[in-house]
């Protein structure tokens, strides 16, 4: 919805459009939880979200409004910290090795380098 909305929508709906990849990607601390798989996952919704996003302003050649989603949004993230959304979703922000291993039929003592990405 949000990647048809910038590719078709109105310029007067831009700052809806961002302000949903934004609270996607906002992360709530919760003091005493440690790092898992499931933690990690929360942000694959938004990883989506910001890459259709990206790539239909592209299309449309708005490209302030990529500039403005990828670089000028900023979305909470680990311990409270604000940063660029750009670089608070992609895969890589999404999986870590132990739950990338369980994507993949394993052997008895066999770890894959790069399960992410095989």
């Amino acid at each position: 919805m949000v990647a048809t909305g910038i590719y078709w929508g109105a310029p007067a709906l831009d700052a809806l459009w961002i302000r949903c990849a934004k609270a996607l990607a906002h992360e709530e601390g919760q003091p005493g939880t440690s790092f898992n798989a499931r933690l990690y996952l929360r942000r694959y919704p938004a990883t989506l979200v910001v890459y259709g996003a990206g790539i239909a302003a592209l299309l449309r050649r708005r490209y302030e409004v990529f500039r403005f989603l990828l670089l000028e949004t900023m979305a909470r993230q680990d311990r409270d910290m604000a940063e660029p959304l750009v670089s608070a979703v992609g895969t890589a922000r999404c999986f870590f090795n132990d739950a990338t291993q369980l994507l993949h039929v394993q052997t008895a003592g066999h770890r894959m380098k790069t399960p992410g990405s095989d």
